[in-house]
Parts: structure tokens; sequence; C-alpha cells
């Protein structure tokens, strides 16, 4: 089998991470991103620029002699006020397009990096599954549906395999988004009254996914498949910091707050609308992706004990305010 992966989207948050990961696993990879990637270690790495997926992208040139790709590039943090045409356009559009080339290149393989917002809103009142039919309540998480739909469309009939993997939310050495403000708030030297957000939520650490990919690249279970990725155990947001602070050597240092006080606290801390998500459960049943022979390759706490470690070290101007997310 031929090892040579390209990989949109590598200058992100999760791009990077896994483009190192596939060239210490003997894949030769072609990292397509818009900037150049900084600090490429070794020979198995070649950047190559790639186009705004706003625009149409003549993709032949980098499918050239690659056998599997790795589709991670997309708009996932913006602005509130992005309309449907955007995400459209960059989530949906370019997927279908990829997956075209791909099949006249004659790709034996294209992973498709969705999200769990291609199935359900911030919250769910059940514990979800593949099985659970699709309910997006965004204007991102209704673009990702429509790319595995358009990859569906595209490859079911064709040479080139394809697998879709739906990840929780990720979270490691330089994400964005609410996952970093958790980390800010376990680095504070405050106590918090958090300790009433009884919310459990699935999450997965760069290093699950990463390996989750690799899996998916050449498993043959996988072929034809949608698959959640999450690590085993869900935890509270509570969990989460206290485990980060524990990390750090720290006391947990967390209590409960009347509904009315701990909404004006997140609100001073940034985090006011994110109430209803953090209070809720969202948590997702990775049994199927396991069962094709999967395992993460950490537990959670080591991965979070990992990341506050690892952040506490991790340059700023290494966050990429696109990264990819979830």
């Amino acid at each position: 089998m031929r090892r040579h992966v390209l990989v949109t989207g590598a200058s992100g948050f999760i791009g990077k991470a896994l483009i190192a990961d596939l060239a210490r696993g003997d894949w030769q990879v072609r990292a397509a991103s818009r900037r150049p990637i900084g600090d490429i270690a070794g020979s198995r790495i070649r950047w190559t620029e790639l186009g705004d997926l706003v625009r149409p992208v003549d993709w032949r040139p980098l499918l050239t002699d690659v056998s599997h790709v790795v589709h991670l590039a997309g708009l996932a943090h913006a602005d509130p006020s992005t309309d449907d045409g955007s995400y459209r356009a960059i989530n949906a559009e370019a997927t279908r397009a990829l997956a075209t080339a791909a099949h006249n290149a004659g790709t034996e393989r294209l992973i498709f990096i969705s999200s769990t917002r291609a199935q359900t809103g911030p919250t769910s009142k059940v514990i979800l599954t593949e099985a659970d039919p699709p309910a997006p309540t965004d204007p991102y998480g209704r673009s990702k549906l429509q790319a595995e739909r358009h990859l569906a469309e595209v490859l079911t009939e064709s040479r080139t395999e394809w697998v879709v993997l739906r990840p929780a939310v990720v979270f490691g050495p330089g994400v964005r988004g609410n996952m970093h403000r958790l980390i800010r708030l376990a680095k504070s030297p405050f106590p918090l009254g958090i300790g009433g957000l009884k919310g459990r939520r699935s999450v997965v650490s760069l290093a699950s996914l990463s390996s989750a990919i690799a899996h998916a690249l050449t498993e043959p279970a996988c072929d034809g498949g949608t698959f959640l990725v999450a690590d085993a155990e869900a935890l509270t947001i509570p969990e989460i910091v206290a485990t980060l602070r524990a990390a750090a050597g720290r006391m947990p240092r967390i209590f409960g707050l009347p509904e009315s006080a701990l909404k004006a606290m997140l609100g001073i801390l940034g985090l006011g609308r994110e109430l209803e998500r953090m209070s809720g459960d969202l948590v997702v049943d990775a049994g199927r992706l396991r069962a094709t022979g999967w395992q993460p390759p950490v537990t959670v706490a080591d991965a979070l004990a990992d990341w506050m470690h690892r952040d506490a070290i991790e340059p700023a101007r290494l966050r990429d305010p696109r990264a990819h997310g979830t």
C-alpha cells in the first residue's frame, strides 16, 4: 500500500499535530494550507499552498501521486454574523469538489473530519450514537452534514473509499475557543463558583483524535462508515477544571453558586453565552469506532495533565486563529 497522504488545513490546531504524527508513522505527507507551516521537522513532510476554499480550488495538482487524503480544512471558529452561504461554500461545496477530484485521480481513501455538531445541537438529552438521526442546529453543523452527504453521493459507487469522523470537542496544546477559556479558568488564582455546572460533556484529546485519523486511513472496517470520536470518559466542567488544577499541583477550590450569580460570573469571564451549553449534557458513544480496533492512546486525565503542562510553555503565536474546531 502506498502511504502518500494529503492533509488539508495542515497549519491548524489539529493539522499540525496530525502531520507530525503521520510522518512518524512512515507516511509521506503533503501538508496543504493557506499559510506556510513553520518548524516542519524531518523529510517526510512537504508544504504546499491551498487556496481560499470560498472560491473554487484546482485540486488536481494537490492530488498528484497522493494515495490518501485527510480533509481538515474548513470554516469553524467564525464570527456569529457569518452567513449560511459562507459555511456552505467552504465546508460543503469545497468538500464535494475535493471528493470529485479524488475520484477522478483514483485516490485510495478520503477521510473527512466532520463534527458532532453535524448530528446535534450544543446539548443532548440522550447519549448519541451514529444511529441517531442528524439534527444540527446551526449553520456550521448544517454545512458539515451537507459535506458528509456530498461525500457519500460522489464516492459511494467510486473506487475511492471514504470515511467520516465526527469528533467531540477537541482539547490540547494550542486550542482556542471555549476549551482555551477553561484552561485560563484553571490557571486563575481564584476559587471558582462553577460547582453547579452538572452537564456531562464528551471530549477528545488531540492525541486521541490524531490516532483515530491514522487508524481510519488504513483500517478496512472503516470504509464507507461514519464514526463518532470521543475519549471514554465524559466529564463535567468542574471535573475538567479540577483535573487541570491538580496537574499544576493545586487544590480544585471549586464551589457552587446560585444560577444568577453563576451567570454574572461567567459573563465577567466572557462565558456568559455558554451557560446553557455547560449546564446540559452532550455525551457520545464512540463504541462503533472502537469496534473496528481503535482505542484512545491516553486517558482523559493524562491528556488534560499534558495539556496543562505544555500550555504553560506553548507560545501564543502558535495558536492559529483559524484552527479547525468542533
